[in-house]
């Protein structure tokens, strides 16, 4: 157990697309799959820590395109 008042580490979700990015394995893409669906993802720390692991060309087929909202 943990001591009182005291958090469990765990990875964001940005880190865990670099994390199967790294992987790769079925499992890891079906998830990657899902994961890049979800809102407010921080692509720029995506993006820093895929090209320092070297895995920005896998990103790039998974990341959905970038759409533009513009104002009425």
């Amino acid at each position: 157990p943990l001591p009182e008042g005291r958090g469990l580490p765990v990875a964001s979700v940005e880190d865990l697309i670099v994390m199967k990015l790294l992987a790769m394995r079925s499992q890891d893409q079906q998830d990657l799959a899902n994961l890049v669906n979800l809102a407010d993802i921080d692509w720029a720390y995506v993006e820093h820590w895929a090209g320092i692991w070297q895995v920005s060309d896998k990103l790039e087929f998974f990341r959905p395109p970038v759409t533009e909202h513009k104002e009425r």
